[in-house]
């Protein structure tokens, strides 16, 4: 009986044991789950100061650059404009660039409207011989004058020597100060030359030779040409405005490619000139 009752008494000392064991165990694993761990300070600033970082390198602010580049480029349309001078005018333009190294005409222009003087022109430089007038004066005739182009001078010499020759005094040696602007005058290369539109009229003949009339205008004026139909250059030019002719240009005897730089140069040259 003793020995039942010792058994008894061990086997609920076991019991008790292992209960407060598995207590002590679970106490434990509740301390274990309700402990934080420690964060410091400084551990504390670390993570801010790169959680910024990282919401700064997220976040882009736009500039104005950037606004514009995203801001669309306004649409241009361009609108595409006929050829304001025809192709047959233009090979006629063609041609007196290419084929004319040099001409000579005889003007009629405003206001006398008549065919007074001779023109010679090569390259930049151009001589007039002017009409001889029945009345003149020994000693400040002149009967010739040489114009520089680039230069925009002009001077003027007596050269027949019947009347620059008198009583022993020779004045073919004189050179005359001429004014530019009075004496320059549009040759028929320089009126293609202000040409920016134009359309055909058709075919003519004028002083018996072949040309292409053509028609363009200038502000409020109408310009009418006749080209020639070999060397492409005005040989008449007529002017209307507000429906009244106002000024005509003939260009007759015209000769083209047979001068020398000495037919358009002065045959002597003076310190100053």
């Amino acid at each position: 009986m003793r020995n039942q009752t010792l058994l008894i008494l061990s086997i609920l000392i076991i019991i008790l044991l292992a209960g407060c064991s598995a207590q002590e165990q679970t106490t434990q694993i509740i301390k274990k789950t309700q402990e934080k761990p420690k964060v410091t300070v400084e551990e504390t600033a670390q993570k801010t100061t790169q959680e910024i970082t990282q919401e700064k390198q997220t976040v882009k602010v736009e500039t104005t650059e950037d606004i514009i580049a995203k801001k669309p480029e306004p649409t241009v349309k361009i609108e595409s404009t006929p050829p304001q001078i025809p192709e047959k005018i233009q090979e006629l333009i063609t041609k007196s660039k290419t084929k004319i190294k040099s001409y000579q005409y005889l003007l009629s222009e405003p206001p006398e409207n008549r065919f007074l003087n001779t023109y010679f022109v090569k390259g930049n430089k151009i001589k007039i011989k002017i009409f001889e007038e029945n009345a003149y004066k020994i000693g400040s005739y002149y009967d010739t004058v040489y114009l520089d182009l680039e230069q925009k001078t002009a001077t003027a010499r007596c050269e027949n020597e019947r009347r620059c020759n008198y009583a022993g005094d020779d004045y073919t040696r004189k050179v005359f100060e001429a004014d530019y602007d009075e004496f320059i005058t549009k040759t028929p290369t320089s009126w293609l030359d202000d040409l920016n539109n134009a359309e055909i009229i058709g075919p003519e003949v004028v002083d018996g030779k072949s040309a292409i009339k053509i028609k363009s205008t200038c502000g409020s004026k109408i310009i009418e040409m006749w080209l020639h139909i070999t060397y492409g250059v005005p040989i008449k030019v007529a002017i209307t405005a507000s429906g009244m002719p106002t000024e005509t240009y003939r260009y007759s005897d015209m000769a083209f490619n047979h001068l020398k730089d000495s037919d358009v140069a002065p045959a002597f040259t003076t310190s100053q000139y």
